[in-house]
């Protein structure tokens, strides 16, 4: 049993010899963003993003698309039991189809799987949406109502303790890169870089407009590829993921 393992081993570290692995099928998505933020009323905490998606990678050679098949979820944990808040379903759920690219790379005595800088834009048509200024008015006519609710942007519901309860009107372009290490055939793990540029056109209360910048934790801040031999559901993806990796 232990030469069995030894020899599987030396196959895929000796792959490098016969060229790249094979990387093509499902794959389960997890993503989780760190920063400090100012919260209302509160002062700075640290909050956690999770992102959670069913994607598709395509390789041709060393090249890789990355494709969502299904969206699961984004959860947020704002840092305090105080403030809760809600991203709507509508934000995420139109992403299915999107898809980003990406390459292998041998740095021995790894492979490196490598996602360059790409821009996620929310709420507001932009005809380059890697160099185009976001909005600096509520009246730009690029912003539109991205969820459906009709408000500008996308809603963003958060709730202080029992001091106050709204909605912020946002406009966003969030940037990721990914760069893991591939841990095993079916195991990429890595750092996600992440920036989030945002506007905010509007909000249901003047008090939870924040000024202050977010600050983006990259020491702790990843993302994590698992691979599947089968389609599976949100449920189950989330349950997982969250349990095994977080």
């Amino acid at each position: 049993m232990k030469s069995g393992i030894f020899v599987v081993g030396l196959v895929f570290l000796a792959l490098p010899l016969w060229g790249s692995p094979e990387l093509s099928g499902l794959w389960a998505l997890y993503q989780v963003t760190v920063d400090r933020w100012e919260v209302p009323f509160i002062g700075e905490r640290e909050r956690i993003g999770e992102t959670f998606s069913l994607v598709k990678i395509v390789q041709n050679g060393k090249d890789l698309d990355i494709v969502i098949v299904r969206p699961c979820g984004v959860f947020v944990d704002s840092g305090t039991s105080l403030v809760r808040i809600v991203i709507p379903e509508a934000l995420w759920q139109p992403r299915a189809g999107d898809r980003v690219r990406g390459r292998l790379v041998w740095e021995d005595p790894h492979w490196i799987v490598e996602v360059p800088r790409f821009p996620e834009v929310y709420g507001v048509r932009l005809e380059d949406p890697y160099n185009d200024p976001l909005p600096k008015s509520p009246e730009d006519p690029r912003i539109f109502d991205h969820d459906g609710d009709g408000k500008p942007g996308v809603t963003v519901r958060i709730t202080v303790a029992f001091l106050l309860s709204g909605e912020v009107y946002s406009v966003q372009r969030l940037w990721r890169e990914y760069r893991g290490i591939l841990e095993g055939p079916n195991l990429i793990r890595g750092t996600l870089f992440w920036e989030n540029e945002e506007f905010i056109a509007g909000a249901s209360s003047p008090f939870l407009v924040q000024s202050g910048q977010s600050i983006p934790d990259y020491s702790r801040s990843f993302f994590v590829l698992l691979k599947l031999d089968e389609p599976w559901d949100c449920p189950r993806l989330v349950e997982v993921l969250s349990q095994r990796y977080r």
